[in-house]
């Protein structure tokens, strides 16, 4: 539909706007500074970003969520 092709047309736009930022946070995810970002990586930034909100996830959970990313 064109609703859905809209939507999607817009992200590469909101990618290169916000691209200094996503950079950045990609950069404190990878701290092993190796260009990936490893399932221990991202499962210590979602505890980091959940600590902070107050909630708490297992790493199965987790491993869930991103599966659906």
């Amino acid at each position: 539909s064109i609703l859905i092709n809209k939507k999607f047309s817009e992200i590469p736009e909101s990618i290169a706007y916000n691209f200094k930022l996503l950079n950045s946070i990609f950069h404190m995810i990878d701290v092993d500074n190796d260009g990936f970002i490893t399932l221990d990586e991202f499962r210590n930034a979602c505890n980091v970003v959940f600590k902070h909100l107050g909630l708490n996830y297992s790493d199965e959970e987790i491993e869930k969520f991103l599966v659906l990313i």
